[in-house]
């Protein structure tokens, strides 16, 4: 794999619907309380996405995010919808477009993840935008919800999960299910015999801090923190890189259906345009869309 070529004036879209300056500010002072081992995460994250440097929201595609969602929900009666872990609020900005979209339905929004913080930016997003949702602090591997939800979303959260963890993660996605009910999961899934290398990911991080340097020194970076500090975090981030992406859509697909669950449609989801690709590399996103029979 080389080594990507971005464009400095190259960003990627912003979110609309999600105060991400605002997030990003909350991320900071929450994530000192509450995060362990992983405040550099959420810093960075909604600042990324807040400055057009992250690509890996579900903006980077959002009207075919929006048409798959709804297409899961279609014909629900006041269908219910969790949230199967939550960097930001950007999952939930994407369902509550998904919604805003659809006939008039009484909705509800379960988000849960491990951290604190990024439960209390989707309470912060929620709050802001009228939106009623219910948050739970707890490991999916242990998650017991008491009801069954019409819709679980999990956007990338496979990639948080060891290779060998995720047949059980993929049964717990399947038992949270109403019959029915449909699980919308969002991978990067990569050839086996692609590579994946330490240098694409420098290559990528020396572009974006390029960006916040040069932002920061016009004032408009809009950090929570001084720059330096934050271009820390970013390196922090590298050096916890999964270089071990040689994982199929294929692959994913018969954990999926090992799980118990048949799937619907195995939806690409292209990059707009050739600089979002070359950063991509010979990752390909996909959103895969199963249903979970009656018992």
């Amino acid at each position: 794999m080389s080594s990507p070529v971005l464009p400095a004036e190259f960003r990627f879209p912003r979110p609309t619907r999600e105060n991400l300056q605002r997030l990003a500010q909350l991320a900071y002072a929450t994530g000192s309380v509450h995060c362990t081992g992983c405040r550099d995460y959420h810093v960075t994250w909604p600042q990324l996405r807040a400055m057009g440097l992250n690509g890996a929201g579900p903006e980077f595609n959002l009207p075919l995010h929006v048409e798959l969602l709804g297409r899961a929900v279609a014909g629900k009666r006041d269908p219910s919808w969790l949230l199967a872990g939550s960097a930001d609020a950007g999952v939930l900005g994407a369902v509550q477009a998904a919604i805003s979209a659809l006939p008039p339905a009484r909705h509800t929004i379960t988000v849960v993840d491990r951290c604190p913080t990024p439960l209390a930016l989707c309470r912060d997003h929620a709050d802001a935008t009228g939106l009623a949702i219910a948050t739970v602090n707890a490991d999916l591997m242990a998650f017991e919800p008491p009801t069954l939800f019409d819709v679980v979303v999990g956007h990338q959260i496979v990639l948080f999960f060891r290779h060998e963890d995720r047949p059980a993660l993929f049964r717990r996605m399947a038992s949270w299910l109403a019959p029915s009910g449909r699980l919308c999961l969002t991978i990067a899934s990569q050839s086996q015999d692609g590579t994946s290398t330490k240098e694409f990911h420098q290559a990528i991080n020396a572009w974006r801090i390029a960006a916040i340097r040069s932002e920061a020194a016009a004032g408009t970076a809009g950090l929570p923190e001084d720059v330096e500090s934050f271009v820390a975090r970013l390196a922090g981030r590298l050096e916890r890189v999964n270089g071990d992406r040689k994982f199929s859509v294929e692959q994913y697909a018969r954990q999926i259906e090992e799980a118990g669950l048949n799937i619907l449609e195995i939806t690409p989801m292209p990059d707009a345009d050739p600089v979002s690709a070359a950063m991509r590399g010979e990752r390909a996103r996909y959103m895969i869309v199963s249903e979970r029979t009656a018992p």
